[in-house]
């Protein structure tokens, strides 16, 4: 690509990021389009400010995540039949009513 249309790429993202405005490479194939009669790919002008320095790659790859034959064991399951997701329901304990009586009123 000549450096003219990479200086140019540059500029108008730098231009509508100043503004507020999207600087996404859609946007820029639209303005170079509309606006400058250049033609160049939204892939293209994602590398551009990606290899210029201007935006951060977010990295491809996540932490590794566990597989099945690496599955954590709990307490529960040593010798008993319930796991760790296994609950009984809660025990509730009937509650007086303050201001009740068990006693009928005396006249």
């Amino acid at each position: 690509m000549p450096q003219p249309t990479v200086d140019l790429i540059l500029q108008l993202r730098a231009e509508l990021t100043s503004q507020g405005l999207d600087a996404g490479p859609d946007t820029l194939v639209w303005h170079l389009r509309e606006y400058h009669q250049v033609t160049v790919s939204a892939a293209t002008i994602a590398r551009k400010p990606t290899t210029a320095g201007f935006v951060t790659p977010k990295p491809k790859d996540g932490p590794a995540r566990p597989t099945s034959a690496s599955k954590p064991t709990y307490p529960a399951d040593a010798g008993s039949q319930t796991s760790p997701t296994t609950r009984s329901p809660p025990t509730t304990t009937p509650k007086s009513s303050a201001g009740s009586t068990t006693a009928p009123a005396t006249p």
